[in-house]
């Protein structure tokens, strides 16, 4: 048998190349497309209410790990004297909320606090938070809230498709509700109301 012969210079190795335009639920394709470079990331957008999970990368052998979009918050709002409703866009879940209240920062007329509890509604989109007693006053009693997702498991935020809550970026103004005082009292008038 005759000797293989040597290369005569370095030859190059082709990667496949990955088809990266399947849109994640709740959103699009953004700038992937149908030739993403082994080892190449792309952006796919979401559409309002959700965010991206990360970007869409091609691995070896043209395996797509595609990015999805989670929820974000949609509204803050007191339904109580201690009691915040946060609804988001979509279903989310934590497995061990109980134990993963410290990822939400409350605080009420400037004092920082940590919820003593929290629940998910049946469709996953209201998250129930307990917190302190605050005053009917919106002027004397503001309240934000931070969410800031931590690494430990079934404690964090996540999608209905297994992907992590972004955190908030910075802490959000709760609302409240108004009332109408103008209906003037039995022989008296409505005043500065």
């Amino acid at each position: 048998e005759a000797p293989v012969e040597s290369d005569s210079a370095a030859n190059s190795v082709d990667r496949d190349t990955c088809d990266a335009t399947a849109a994640p639920v709740n959103g699009g394709n953004g700038d992937c497309g149908t030739a993403l470079e082994a080892g190449g990331e792309c952006q796919p957008t979401c559409n309002s209410g959700y965010v991206p999970s990360g970007k869409t990368s091609c691995g070896f052998a043209g395996v797509v790990t595609h990015a999805t979009c989670v929820p974000t918050a949609v509204s803050w709002k007191v339904t109580s004297a201690n009691t915040i409703e946060i609804t988001y866009a979509d279903a989310v879940y934590a497995d061990d909320l109980a134990n993963g209240l410290s990822q939400f920062s409350v605080s009420i007329d400037g004092n920082a606090g940590t919820p003593t509890a929290g629940t998910i509604s049946a469709n996953g989109k209201v998250l129930t938070l307990t917190v302190a007693s605050m005053t009917a006053s919106a002027t004397n009693n503001a309240v934000t809230v931070l969410y800031t997702k931590n690494s430990i498991a079934d404690q964090f935020l996540e999608s209905q498709y297994g992907a992590p809550v972004e955190s908030d970026s910075a802490a959000n103004s709760v609302d409240r509700d108004t009332c109408d005082a103008t209906a003037a009292p039995v022989n008296g008038g409505n005043g500065d109301c």
